[in-house]
């Protein structure tokens, strides 16, 4: 629950830190899908990993863009700052 918690506090930010938010909890809401699938006897466990296969490669590129982001002083440069 964790992530989910830090992904929606990114996606409430505005800008290009929110839209990249969103899409995150996008992308972690499909492999949720996918892993329920499982559970429910939907797919097996080899193929589980050929479902997210492509999820994970969306995953691991917005976070690169990210990364290119941040060396460019965007709003996801800035820290997530709670309260309490």
């Amino acid at each position: 629950m964790h992530l989910i918690r830090d992904r929606i506090s990114i996606a409430v930010r505005q800008g290009a830190s929110g839209e990249i938010g969103l899409e995150l909890l996008a992308l972690q809401q499909q492999q949720f899908m996918q892993w329920h699938q499982l559970k429910d006897c939907a797919i097996d466990w080899p193929t589980l990993p050929l479902n997210c296969r492509q999820i994970r490669k969306h995953f691991d590129v917005t976070l690169v863009y990210c990364g290119l982001r941040e060396k460019a002083r965007s709003p996801w440069a800035q820290p997530v700052r709670t309260q309490g």
